[in-house]
């Protein structure tokens, strides 16, 4: 086992702590959970969703990519958003995204993730 890969294992959750991945994307929102593990790409600050390059209307994922918890496969389109996360000993973490869609009948959101 590389060191990686004994990182990963010893990390992994365990009853008594979660483990959750944070990480700033080029103008994207992506949600995924795989083995029990929480990812986050938050890139909804300031500017228009990008899916990768402009003028794509999609995210090309391998065929056995984990299902996306936000857009549900469908093409990100302009969004503006922010997480809060809310830790507190002996409950659940909860992950809270509010968001603008400004295209949307109902412009603005709270969504829990991750329920």
């Amino acid at each position: 086992m590389d060191g990686a890969a004994r990182l990963t294992h010893a990390a992994r959750p365990t009853g008594r702590c979660e483990l959750v991945v944070f990480n700033g994307h080029v103008h994207t929102t992506e949600l995924y959970e795989v083995d029990g593990v929480k990812y986050l790409l938050l890139g909804g600050g300031g500017v228009e969703q990008d899916p990768i390059l402009p003028g794509r209307t999609a995210i090309k994922v391998p065929e056995a990519y984990p299902a996306d918890h936000d857009w549900k496969g469908q093409p990100p389109k302009e969004e503006y958003n922010y997480l809060l996360v809310d830790v507190q000993p002996g409950r659940k973490t909860t992950f809270t995204l509010n968001r603008f869609r400004p295209w949307s009948a109902e412009p603005f959101a709270t969504v829990e993730v991750f329920t």
